[in-house]
C-alpha cells in the first residue's frame, strides 16, 4: 500500500487527470511479475519499493527511488514488473508530498522527488525504445512497457510547464517526440540510462 494517511491521497491537480496510484498497485498481480532480483532475501518486493516513495522518512524516499533504477531498469533492461509500476511512478507525480526535495543517487544537487520521478519515467522510455536484440530486456517485456508509454505521455504532458525548473526539465525529457514513443530506435540513437547497480543486494 501506498504510505500515506488518508488525508493525503487526493492525487489530482489542476490541469491533470485524476488517477489512483493504490487502485493500479491493487489491481496488479505482483507475484507474477519479477523485477531483476525478485525473491532475494533481503531484497524488496515492486509493490514495497512503490509504497516506500511517498515514505514520509527522507532516507525511505530516497531508497525506493535507488530500488527503482537497481530493481526495475537494472543492466538498461526492462523487467516484467517495470511497465506495471511505471504506471504506478506516473500516477504518484501529482501527490504534494513529491514536492519534497532531497538528493537522488549519484545526481549531483538537490531536487524534487517529482523531478527524479521524472527522470526515471524518461529512463524507462529510453529504454523500451531499443529492441531485445539490444539487450534491453525480453520481446514480450518490452511490449508491455511499449503498450504504457502512450498513457504516460500524456500525464507526463501535465508537468511541461511547472514553476520548478528541476520538473520542467524532466518532464521535457521524458515526453520525446510522439514517434519515439511507439517506435523503436537504433542503438546509437540510444543514450544510456543511470543503472549503477548491478547485483543483487538488500
Amino acid at each position: 500500500m501506498i504510505d500515506a494517511t488518508p488525508a493525503d491521497r487526493p492525487y489530482a491537480t489542476a490541469g491533470c487527470p485524476s488517477a489512483s496510484a493504490e487502485s493500479a498497485l491493487a489491481a496488479t498481480a505482483w507475484e507474477e511479475l519479477p523485477h531483476f532480483c525478485t525473491g532475494r532475501h533481503g531484497v524488496p518486493d515492486t509493490p514495497e519499493i512503490l509504497g516506500a516513495v511517498l515514505a514520509a522518512e527522507p532516507w525511505r524516499r530516497a531508497r525506493a527511488v535507488e530500488d527503482l533504477y537497481r530493481l526495475l531498469l537494472n543492466g538498461e533492461r526492462v523487467f516484467p514488473a517495470t511497465a506495471p509500476a511505471a504506471v504506478v511512478v506516473v500516477r504518484l507525480l501529482d501527490d504534494p508530498r513529491t514536492l519534497a526535495e532531497g538528493r537522488w543517487g549519484r545526481r549531483p544537487g538537490r531536487r524534487s522527488l517529482r523531478a527524479e520521478l521524472l527522470n526515471w519515467l524518461a529512463t524507462f522510455a529510453d529504454i523500451a525504445r531499443r529492441g531485445a536484440e539490444d539487450g534491453a530486456g525480453t520481446a514480450l517485456d518490452l511490449v508491455a512497457a511499449r503498450a504504457v508509454r502512450p498513457m504516460l505521455h500524456d500525464r507526463v504532458a501535465c508537468f511541461r510547464d511547472d514553476d520548478d525548473p528541476s520538473v520542467r526539465e524532466a518532464a521535457r525529457r521524458s515526453r520525446p517526440r510522439p514517434c519515439c514513443w511507439t517506435t523503436p530506435l537504433s542503438p546509437r540513437s540510444y543514450r544510456g540510462a543511470r543503472t549503477p547497480f548491478a547485483r543483487c543486494s538488500p
